[in-house]
């Protein structure tokens, strides 16, 4: 064969060659990511997550009943009145039973004081703290006396205080419309009622 002609017939062997190009393998071709709208990927968002609406609504808080809310302010009151008056006596008495009276004082209705506080939490109700004007004005009273004088004004504001919380915890106990509220009053009645018995033993005779 001419050598010319062999030249020509293998560029064009090699051309044709370049020109074809292998099938893709089925087996192996990834196909292209499909882009999806923004209204599918918040579709899908929440079919993973869960439909809100399926979820349980929260439950309301149920509020208290005026009278409750009174009574825990009441309460609350009295107890900080008998602690704060026994504080102070245990600095200037001399009187060794009134001195153990006041530090039961402290002790008890410290007590009674936080757990009231606790209860007034989960009933979404906010306590003061610290004394009213009418309650803080006999503390101020008895800043102003000495000796036998501060004994005898203490022993009457504790009598005074003692009555008006029994008062206040029997019409919770009775007439309450919450049921723990209820129960909080009917256990302090118990150690209210001991300690005005114990005063009456303080009192000086008539």
């Amino acid at each position: 064969m001419n050598p010319t002609w062999l030249c020509l017939s293998i560029l064009l062997a090699v051309s044709i060659v370049g020109c074809v190009r292998p099938e893709p393998d089925p087996d192996t071709h990834t196909p292209a990511r499909q882009s999806l709208s923004p209204a599918r990927e918040a579709s899908l968002a929440l079919e993973l997550q869960g439909n809100p609406e399926e979820s349980p609504a929260p439950q309301p808080i149920v509020g208290i009943s005026a009278a409750d809310r009174a009574f825990i302010e009441g309460a609350a009151q009295a107890g900080m009145l008998m602690v704060e008056s026994s504080q102070f006596l245990l600095e200037r008495s001399a009187s060794k039973p009134l001195c153990d009276f006041a530090t039961m004082m402290v002790n008890d209705h410290g007590i009674s004081n936080r757990a009231l506080e606790t209860l007034a939490r989960t009933k979404k109700a906010i306590l003061s703290v610290s004394l009213d004007l009418e309650h803080g004005a006999q503390i101020d009273e008895l800043r102003e006396l000495s000796g036998p004088q501060l004994d005898a004004k203490y022993l009457a504001l504790q009598i005074a205080a003692h009555d008006e919380a029994i008062a206040l915890f029997e019409a919770a106990a009775r007439d309450g419309s919450d049921a723990e509220l209820r129960s909080f009053a009917n256990e302090g009645l118990a150690a209210l009622r001991q300690h005005r018995e114990q005063l009456d033993g303080l009192s000086p005779p008539r």
